[in-house]
């Protein structure tokens, strides 16, 4: 955490970027949005020239602006449901520094499994209620 307040944080996150291609991708910057359950929970950027090897990964370091807020309260309703689960959405675009290709966009959305992260008295705790 690199300082915030009640409702806004600024964190500074890792993402890992895959590159499933035989050609590397030199990166130009990097931007990023998180929406868990639907509602806008954090947004950044990274900017800065890197290189992802063909085939390979690379690890870039982000800021973010993150409302944790309102991320709490939709962890908290999703520990309340049965499944237990909170649906998320992960959206953005790479710049890439090639002459035809300039952006590349990525989407990946899931659920994320709570119960199982939670420790056993949280859920139990949340059974109580």
């Amino acid at each position: 955490m690199h300082g915030g307040n009640l409702f806004q944080q600024n964190l500074r996150v890792t993402l890992r970027i895959r590159n499933p291609n035989s050609v590397a991708l030199p990166v130009k910057s990097v931007r990023a949005r998180l929406r868990l359950g639907g509602a806008q929970f954090a947004t950044g950027a990274a900017i800065g020239s890197f290189v992802v090897a063909p085939l390979g990964t690379a690890r870039v370091d982000m800021t973010v602006t993150a409302n944790l807020a309102a991320g709490i309260a939709q962890l908290a309703q999703a520990l309340g449901r049965p499944d237990g689960t909170v649906a998320y959405q992960l959206d953005g675009a790479v710049r890439l520094g090639m002459p035809l290709l300039r952006t590349l966009p990525f989407h990946q959305y899931g659920t994320l499994p709570l119960r199982a992260l939670c420790p056993p008295r949280c859920s139990e705790a949340r059974r109580i209620e």
